[in-house]
């Protein structure tokens, strides 16, 4: 698979987890791709199982530069994304979990 130049999430409506950030996504305006595992294109099942050890766990994101998080908390997916000066991010970031530095 090659490398991730935006945000993948893949997931599927039914997914409570993952609508949660893709919601959280949106109202922070990040941008990222979507993959929906049920209804869009039958090769993101594959791609997925090749992601998450053969299985399909959602949400699954893929980072810019690579980094795959299986089943992350919208915190996690935050906390890697912002960016060292703090700014919204870090707001979002302690909104989720105070303990974030």
């Amino acid at each position: 698979m090659e490398e991730a130049k935006t945000i993948i999430i893949y997931g599927h409506r039914f997914c409570s987890q993952a609508n949660i950030l893709r919601e959280t996504m949106d109202q922070y305006q990040i941008s990222y791709e979507w993959r929906d595992i049920r209804e869009g294109n039958p090769v993101f099942q594959d791609e997925l199982k090749e992601l998450a050890d053969g299985n399909l766990s959602v949400p699954t994101v893929i980072l810019p530069g690579g980094t795959v998080l299986i089943e992350p908390l919208p915190r996690q997916v935050i906390k890697l994304l912002k960016p060292a000066t703090g700014g919204w991010f870090t707001k979002l970031a302690n909104f989720f979990n105070p303990q974030i530095d």
